[in-house]
């Protein structure tokens, strides 16, 4: 199956970082139609090159490269102008990594397990400016409150509290000078992340779990 993105457009430059070529090979294949450039960097070295060198609009990353740490990595070219969205996925990660990266900068965290259309919906959810985090990922007992919020983005924290306050999506737009269309998707972003269906239950679900005051 070929995917591509809505419209047909194509969504920049994607760099792959990871040190198994061929598995990096597999995904770029699968995505190559629906980016511009399609690069693949599996040390760090020749991460940080190719990435200065394309200006890619997103990495899809492993959590390690050889001799460095991706979330560290990320961490540092976040602080450039023009920086790229940041995807992982990788072959194992507990929830504190998962939280960690999400803290740091990232937009998506999935399971390498995932099928290839999660993938899509993924990338679809990150390049439309919100972030997304396999369910799979987001079960954890301890702490759990703490890393949820952590996984959401500041927008979407301001979006859950004018919900919470009984704002409409259209009230919520003009209050954050946002288009509504982008309120909507970061309700249900959230909602992905909690695990809902409805926004009363986002918002009764994120003051149980302490997430809204």
């Amino acid at each position: 199956m070929v995917w591509t993105p809505p419209e047909g457009k194509q969504f920049g430059n994607l760099v792959l970082a990871d040190e198994h070529t061929l598995v990096a090979e597999g995904i770029a294949k699968l995505l190559e139609d629906s980016f511009s450039r399609v690069s693949i960097a599996s040390t760090a070295d020749r991460f940080r090159e190719v990435v200065r060198n394309v200006r890619p609009s997103l990495v899809i990353t492993d959590l390690y490269l050889p001799s460095s740490g991706c979330i560290e990595l990320m961490e540092g070219i976040l602080q450039e102008q023009r920086a790229p969205a940041f995807m992982f996925l990788p072959a194992e990660a507990d929830s504190d990594t998962v939280a960690r990266a999400m803290a740091a900068g990232a937009k998506g965290f999935l399971h390498r397990r995932c099928g290839s259309q999660e993938l899509f919906r993924a990338i679809d959810c990150v390049m439309g400016g919100c972030t997304y985090v396999a369910a799979s990922l987001l079960v954890s007992p301890a702490g759990a409150p703490k890393r949820r919020k952590a996984m959401l983005t500041t927008k979407q924290l301001q979006v859950l509290e004018h919900v919470a306050l009984g704002m409409r999506a259209q009230e919520v737009a003009q209050r954050l000078h946002l288009s509504t269309r982008t309120v909507e998707s970061h309700k249900r972003a959230i909602m992905r992340q909690l695990d809902v269906r409805s926004s009363l239950e986002m918002v009764r679900v994120a003051r149980d779990e302490g997430i809204l005051a």
